[in-house]
């Protein structure tokens, strides 16, 4: 490595008095100039923390002012700093980062993050999950249901013992964007539900999307499930993940998913119904 220092020449930088402009021309690198003795080990003249030095460093001719801090055993370390107005990048950067600020002056430095990563508006996020409860039910078209409370803040849509078969509607009314590829996305639900006392005779689930069209009959679409619901009694309630077996953004305007709970049960089977888990794909752009 060579280095270089300018001549000490007649209004060059200032001889006496404080601050100076020390200029250096080097072709060591960032790295090698911000070390702690560098300074030390290539200029023999003496050195203030009140001087301004101008490096010229690297063999791109990078140019930049730094500062130095002094310690107790005359070991100088070399700091960048800005002129007013100006901003300087402080350190190594990898290209494809994203800057991030190094102090209140304006200066910046490498984030460690690389852009590529970060969410934009146009990224589809696959882990949001929604609660239905037993207040978006429709209607139990067959037998007794009653809203019961279990619990503390433990309540269920119960169904009388009976030997009958209800149909429940649960109503899903996502907020959708009429885009192609963007909005609400349902990839799957939970259908958290209980059978105690006696077993049920069957027990399943359907999923439509309904769209409404100004004097036009409603368009009721089949959303085919991957699912199989308990029929056997457990002590503690069933949770069934019900798989969409081919999700798509619900771009249809004027339209909703309506989930149908069938459940055909004993003369003395005990049900209850907690409501849905959606999982979804949302998409803001």
């Amino acid at each position: 490595m060579t280095t270089t220092v300018n001549a000490v020449l007649p209004g060059n930088y200032q001889v006496n008095g404080t601050p100076r402009v020390v200029p250096i021309n080097t072709d060591a690198s960032y790295s090698t100039i911000t070390t702690a003795g560098w300074l030390n080990s290539v200029y023999d003249q003496p050195i203030y923390v009140t001087d301004f030095i101008c490096i010229n460093y690297t063999t791109s001719n990078t140019k930049g002012w730094f500062k130095a801090a002094i310690d107790s055993s005359k070991v100088i370390t070399l700091s960048p700093i800005s002129t007013p107005g100006e901003m300087t990048f402080s350190g190594a950067a990898i290209v494809g980062n994203l800057p991030v600020s190094a102090d209140t002056d304006g200066n910046q430095e490498d984030s460690g993050i690389a852009a590529d990563t970060v969410l934009l508006t146009t990224t589809d996020v696959t882990d949001y999950q929604q609660f239905i409860g037993i207040n978006e039910i429709l209607i139990a078209s067959t037998g007794t249901w009653t809203r019961t409370r279990l619990a503390q803040a433990n309540y269920v849509l119960r169904h009388t013992p009976a030997d009958d078969t209800s149909v429940i509607g649960i109503d899903i009314t996502p907020a959708i964007r009429a885009a192609a590829g963007r909005g609400f996305k349902l990839n799957s639900f939970d259908v958290v539900y209980s059978i105690a006392a006696l077993a049920l005779d069957a027990h399943t689930v359907v999923l439509d999307r309904i769209s409404y069209a100004n004097n036009t009959a409603v368009l009721i679409t089949s959303a085919p499930l991957t699912v199989t619901l308990a029929t056997a009694t457990q002590a503690q309630p069933y949770l069934t993940n019900a798989v969409v077996a081919t999700p798509a953004f619900d771009v249809t305007a004027n339209s909703k998913y309506v989930a149908e709970l069938t459940v055909n049960a004993g003369a003395t089977s005990q049900y209850d119904f907690y409501g849905l888990n959606l999982h979804f794909t949302k998409s803001v752009a």
